[in-house]
């Protein structure tokens, strides 16, 4: 499912300011201070920081409203959503996701730059920058209390920036995988559990704003 969104909106914007010297050994100098200077403005009062991407679940962050919780880890072209119920949990199916999401979101060059993920634990959001040539993108993530959603939000302070590819990850150890229906704009997901009767279904919503 490849999904193209013509983003106007300006959200957080990541923007290393390069400042140029007489001398190179300097004006890089110069550089890394600002840029350090700019991860610890962006560390949140209550919350973690991070220059690196979580390359496995364990390294991951996480929001959650009590209720629901997502693990977001990857890399800025690839990243990965573990999404779950606390009433999911048992003894049996304790170690079940309710269900994995994959963003494969292409870089246009080789690798991103001044990449920053963020985890503020006051409003449970994470957000996630970087950039992409002279695109900064940034995703922001957090799961409502009030409407037991989990949202997520792309953007990017160039329009035509937005292109990602949006599937379905399968349940590691888990021979009944979910069976899946994709429609324009629309991801439904049933799961039927491993050890005990019953299933349940989880619904992703895609809603393109701006152009």
């Amino acid at each position: 499912m490849t999904i193209r969104l013509f983003q106007t909106a300006l959200a957080l914007l990541v923007a290393f300011t390069l400042v140029q010297a007489v001398h190179a050994q300097d004006g890089q100098r110069r550089a890394r201070i600002e840029s350090l200077d700019h991860v610890a403005a962006a560390i949140p009062e209550h919350g973690t920081a991070s220059i690196k991407p979580a390359d496995t679940q364990e390294q991951a962050s996480f929001s959650g409203n009590g209720r629901m919780g997502a693990l977001v880890f990857g890399r800025p072209d690839f990243e990965t959503l573990i999404l779950n119920r606390g009433d999911r949990f048992s003894s049996t199916n304790a170690a079940s996701p309710g269900l994995t999401l994959r963003l494969n979101l292409p870089l246009t060059g080789e690798v991103a730059s001044d990449y920053l993920r963020t985890e503020n634990v006051r409003t449970g959001e994470v957000t996630v920058c970087w950039r992409d040539g002279e695109v900064s993108y940034a995703r922001r993530l957090f799961v409502s209390r009030p409407d037991n959603l989990i949202v997520m939000r792309i953007t990017a302070d160039h329009r035509n920036s937005i292109s990602f590819r949006l599937s379905l990850g399968e349940i590691a150890g888990q021979p009944n995988q979910p069976t899946s229906v994709f429609e324009p704009g629309w991801i439904t997901s049933h799961n039927v559990h491993q050890h005990e009767a019953g299933g349940f279904d989880a619904v992703v919503r895609v809603i393109p704003e701006g152009g």
